[in-house]
């Protein structure tokens, strides 16, 4: 990630799926949280 809009695009695609997800530039890395349950089963319905 390089920009504001691929951190954001990033964190937009963890909603997605149930996912709650911080990205931070400065160390190029995302932070995510998940229920398992229910990621599971968001990826399943795609």
């Amino acid at each position: 990630m390089t920009c504001d809009s691929c951190a954001d695009l990033v964190e937009g695609a963890l909603r997605k799926i149930g996912t709650e997800g911080k990205a931070d530039l400065s160390i190029q890395t995302v932070r995510v949280e998940y229920n398992e349950a229910v990621v599971s089963s968001s990826i399943e319905e795609r």
